[in-house]
This record gives C-alpha cells, structure tokens and sequence, in this order.
C-alpha cells in the first residue's frame, strides 16, 4: 500500500501494544496494581496480528512476500542490540558471549519475539499465497468457506507446533518451528487484512469483486448517502468498543480469565483462548476505526469530492494519529531498549528519586523506557536518511 492508502491507525495499534509490552516489564517499578498488569497480556499477540495484517497488505502491492528484506531489516537492529547489551552486562570482552546471546535470543528478556518474528517472516509467502487463492474466484460462500478451512488448517499446524517442535531453547515460543501458538495469530491478522480488501472491492485478491452482484447495490446506495458506510462504521466501531469493555470487566476485574488454561496448554505465553479474543477485538477496532477515519484509498474513492466539514474532520483526525502513533512508529527501538534503560534506571537513578517523590520516580521512569529508545530510533533514522540521501 502506498503512504495515502495506508490505514495509519494501524500506527496506533502499534503503540497501544508496545505500550503493553513495556508495562509488562514495569511492573513492580513503576506500579504494583494486578489488575493493570493483567489488562497487557494481548501485547505480543496484537503486535503478531498487526504482523499478518502488514504483510498481507505489502503481499497485495508486490505479489511477494520480502522474506529476505524483512529478515535483514531485523537483524541489523536486532545484533546492534545485542552487541550493547552485552557491553552495559560488563561481558563485553568475552567474544563467545556476543555469539551466545546472538543465537539464543536472551540479551535481554524481550528478545525471544526476534526468533517469533523470524519464523513468522519465513512461514508468511505461503500463508499468503493460501490466503490469495482462499480469496481469488468464486462467490463469497466459496471464499468463506475456503478460509475457514484454510484458518482451521493453521490452527492445527500452529497446535503440532506448539506441542512437538519446541526444540531450540527459546522462550515463549521462539524455540518452536513456525512460532507455534503465534502462527495462527499471524494468519487471522493477514485474513483481517485480506477481507478489508475484499469488501472494499478493490483487492487484487479478489478483482472481480467490484462487479459482483452482492455488492451493486449497496454501492449505489453509497453513491447516493456516502454517509451511509461511515455510519455502519460508527455503529460496528461502537459493538466493538462495548465488547472489549466488557471482555476487561469479566476476565479482567472479576478474573475469570484464570480459571482457563493457557491456549494449546502452553502455560509460558499466559494466553487463554478468551485472550485471544481480546486481541482479535481490539485488532478489528483499530482497523475500522480507521476505515472511518479515511485513511485508505476506498474511503476516499466513496466519500467523492470533500466537503468543508469531512476535511476539517480529516484534519484533526490526522493530527490525532500523528500524535497517538508516535511510539507506534518507533516501537522496533523501543522494543529493543526499553529493558536497557530500565536496567540504567534502577541501577543509577532510583534511589536518588526515591528520596524526592514516589509519584515522581515513577512518572520519571515511564518517561526514561519510553523517551530514551525513541531518541535512539529518531538518531539512527536520520543516520540513514543522510547515508542514503548522500549517495
């Protein structure tokens, strides 16, 4: 997708679950409330479904997945890390440590979702390709029911993963082949992905989609109301909301979340199949609350000419993304340094600020996680920008 197609509330889906992940590590420095700790667990997981929803949108740009590309574009980063961690560990003389925590994933605790985002990356030309035939030709029941069983066919591949292949040592599914219980996190985010397209009506998924009979006459009725889709949005958008309102009241506050196993009986993820739910939930508000807000090329087209009143809304809402996306957009850096600059926290600034104000230490430490890696990701983006602008 280009820039002007790109759903950017996908940026604040980021930032939502990086905020997820760093309050997961926050947790007994910064605040000491469960009830919050138990509100993050869908980080991970809604970062692996934004995954899927993002490679299966460059899969419909390119026809390809770049398995390469992807692949060089988190090691780079990801051996830089490691090279800093082990020199701040005080090891940084030991050449066998740099290999060690190379290979094992484990510089620091995030680090597993490196070897799960390998996997996932090597796994995504064939899941997309099942999904493109799912989606290509036939009447919308044939392409239901070809996904549905294209989903259940993934969920059994990521089930015998999940149990059989956890062979190499990496926490939290990094060890097992294809990521295990994450694979078929991955795939629904692609399938999200791939029917926005579909019933958008200009995938090259499914090209025959704009002349379906199905579709005809609500699009003449859309040409007539343009309104008519952005209030089936709100309405949908609202369904959802209530829904993961009340998913946090009942599995959340009243805890019945426990009193299910983890999904697959892998116990180390923390995730029950009542979490998943929340995940998929939350994936599927952030992706219409964007086509609400017009963000992508289909909105556009429907919506027509605009109107004083549909920019200003545009407007506003782009400088709302602008500012809720910001630690989406850097969320690589934030995820791979936020454990260093807690380390550096605690271990120089913490009983200093102890001594001054409980609140402020902690609004401090928020801060330094969050404020100190984006300053890294903002350094090493302009770095490149002046390498490559130079050539």
């Amino acid at each position: 997708m280009t820039n002007s197609e790109r759903n950017i509330w996908i940026d604040v889906a980021k930032t939502v679950a990086i905020i997820g992940v760093v309050f997961q590590h926050l947790w007994g420095w910064a605040y000491d409330d469960e009830i919050l700790y138990n509100s993050v667990f869908y980080a991970v997981g809604l970062f692996v479904i934004i995954g899927g929803y993002n490679t299966y949108g460059s899969y419909l740009k390119r026809g390809s997945c770049p398995v390469l590309k992807r692949i060089v574009g988190i090691m780079i980063p990801y051996v830089a890390a490691v090279i800093v961690y082990v020199v701040a560990s005080g090891n940084g003389k030991d050449p066998a440590e740099y290999i060690l925590r190379l290979v094992h994933f484990d510089a620091c605790a995030p680090m597993y979702y490196v070897a799960v985002y390998l996997w996932l990356v090597i796994a995504s030309p064939v899941l997309a390709l099942v999904l493109n035939k799912c989606l290509r030709a036939g009447s919308c029941v044939m392409k239901m029911l070809r996904l549905g069983l294209s989903i259940v066919a993934v969920v059994i591949v990521s089930y015998l993963c999940t149990r059989y292949t956890d062979i190499f040592g990496i926490i939290l599914g990094g060890g097992m082949v294809f990521a295990g219980p994450w694979l078929m996190f991955h795939y629904v985010g692609m399938c999200i992905r791939g029917l926005e397209q579909m019933i958008a009506g200009e995938s090259a998924a499914c090209p025959e989609a704009g002349a379906a009979d199905t579709g005809t006459e609500d699009r003449k009725k859309e040409k007539k109301d343009p309104g008519a889709r952005r209030r089936k949005g709100f309405i949908l958008l609202m369904l959802l909301t209530l829904s993961l309102l009340a998913w946090e009241y009942i599995f959340v506050i009243k805890e019945v979340n426990k009193g299910f196993g983890a999904i697959f009986g892998y116990g180390d993820i923390l995730l029950t199949w009542f979490g998943g739910l929340e995940i998929l939930l939350m994936m599927l508000w952030f992706v219409t609350a964007g086509r609400i807000a017009g963000y992508t090329k289909e909105r556009e087209a429907v919506g027509g000419a605009e109107t004083a009143d549909s920019r200003k809304i545009r407007v506003y809402g782009q400088i709302f993304t602008e500012i809720s996306g910001l630690l989406g957009r850097h969320s690589l850096y934030i995820f791979l340094y936020h454990i260093l600059f807690l380390r550096l926290y605690v271990d120089h600034l913490l009983t200093r600020m102890l001594h001054i104000s409980h609140l402020l230490n902690r609004i401090t430490l928020i801060l330094t996680v969050f404020a100190g890696p984006v300053i890294i990701s903002v350094i090493v983006n302009r770095l490149k920008t002046l390498v490559f602008s130079s050539k």
